[in-house]
């Protein structure tokens, strides 16, 4: 699973790390979940014990439905789900998540970022992995 290979360059356990998930649906404009890369990889950081914050604009309610309360909670905006977060992992593409250097910016230490749609400039961020060339 590289997104958890990823995070383990940088924190050697994720128990108790907080991690932002961005995008639960397969692809920007659908609540489908189904098929969606998010499910194994959220799967992953609760098996690993991460405390997870979701934030998806539209596939929330799906999202909830298949995850319960399994150690997630689900915002209700970018800001709320980038907040106090030493990781965020980008999944779906979603065109909001283009402000998120913006928002990151005037952070005295940025989270670790892993872009998992290659969407965002890399030297825009700090501290950004990604996935794919």
């Amino acid at each position: 699973q590289i997104v958890l290979s990823l995070l383990n360059r940088h924190f050697p356990s994720l128990k108790g790390i907080n991690i932002a998930v961005l995008g639960v649906a397969f692809k920007p404009g659908t609540d489908d979940i189904r098929e969606s890369p998010s499910i194994p990889i959220i799967e992953d950081l609760i098996s690993h014990k991460a405390n997870i914050k979701a934030y998806d604009p539209i596939a929330r309610y799906e999202a909830q439905k298949h995850f319960g309360n399994h150690n997630i909670v689900f915002c209700d905006d970018l800001e709320q789900a980038i907040n106090n977060v030493e990781a965020i992992v980008l999944l779906t593409s979603w065109e909001e998540f283009k402000d998120i250097p913006e928002l990151l910016v005037h952070m005295d230490q940025q989270p670790l970022f892993i872009d998992g749609r290659r969407m965002l400039d890399k030297s825009s961020l700090k501290r950004y992995e990604g996935i794919g060339l």
